[in-house]
């Protein structure tokens, strides 16, 4: 067992003891960047993990005199919570495009479809993560051409033959369904699946 100490574990320690240091803004962008770097994240959903990261630590409206957001936006510099500098700390990495719904929603239907899941459980799990209705319909479009495709792919990998009764066909379906795709794209490869 080694006694050397895990800086990382050591700066957790700290913050998260009582007489903690106060939380900057510059210390939610750092948390935030680094969330970015990993993997693109929706609006909703780095607010979520910035607000659980941080949500136990103790915050200073002081340390934010410094910093380069509107604390006029939000009234008295001593009112301000740790919401409204998460929300101001992704408005400004929006404007740097750092963060963006439209990104992260091609980039996840993109992932999604090539894994062999449909338009509707993929609208569902961006709903899930909070990306606004708005920017799922301008980007998911049920009628492209790539979702037969990928069915096609998703059927020929898991059935190995075509199906010869009513009652395989009937479950080939309520796998598709489940998998997201709408009936005319299960119905368009059981056709060509059936004998």
């Amino acid at each position: 067992m080694s006694s050397r100490l895990d800086p990382k574990q050591l700066a957790d320690d700290e913050i998260s003891h009582p007489s903690a240091p106060n939380i900057s803004s510059a210390q939610i962008r750092l948390a935030a960047m680094d969330l970015l770097a990993r993997r693109e994240q929706s609006q909703s959903e780095l607010a979520s993990k910035l607000k659980r990261k941080f949500i136990s630590k103790q915050f200073s409206p002081q340390s934010f005199s410094s910093q380069p957001f509107n604390s006029q936006q939000h009234g008295k510099a001593d009112h301000l919570s740790l919401d409204a500098v998460i929300d101001d700390v992704i408005e400004q990495l929006q404007r740097e495009n750092l963060q963006n719904d439209e990104r992260y929603t091609e980039a996840f239907i993109h992932y999604h479809r090539e894994r062999g899941r449909g338009p509707r459980k993929i609208r569902n799990e961006l709903m899930a993560k909070g990306v606004s209705e708005n920017v799922i319909n301008e980007l998911l479009d049920e009628g492209d051409r790539r979702w037969l495709c990928a069915i096609k792919q998703l059927s020929e990998k898991k059935y190995s033959r075509s199906a010869i009764t009513k009652q395989e066909l009937a479950k080939r379906f309520r796998f598709f369904q489940g998998r997201g795709f709408t009936t005319e794209q299960i119905q368009s490869v059981l056709n060509n699946s059936a004998v």
